[in-house]
């Protein structure tokens, strides 16, 4: 197999990895409204608590108090804070 065959037949399987990640997230509850909820407490959590950690577990253990489920929460809280950070930028 060639460099560039070979290049080619991993960027299908990523993709399709990618694209089942995605859909299985979505399928257990992420959506705009779930990030848009982890941003609030996003900034709640800047303005309160003091480390990086306790940030993001604090909006984690809102989110899944709220009845998400704990791996939407934590991915809805990294998108949150990426998002936060760009606007910092």
């Amino acid at each position: 197999m060639s460099f560039w065959s070979s290049l080619t037949s991993l960027c299908g399987k990523i993709d399709s990895i990618t694209k089942h990640s995605l859909g299985y997230v979505v399928e257990k509850g992420l959506s705009d409204e779930v990030v848009k909820i982890a941003l609030v407490w996003a900034r709640v959590a800047a303005k309160k608590v003091l480390d990086n950690k306790g940030k993001r577990d604090f909006v984690v253990y809102t989110l899944v108090n709220k009845g998400i489920p704990e791996s939407v929460a934590r991915i809805a809280t990294e998108l949150a804070v990426n998002i936060i950070k760009r606007e910092l930028q």
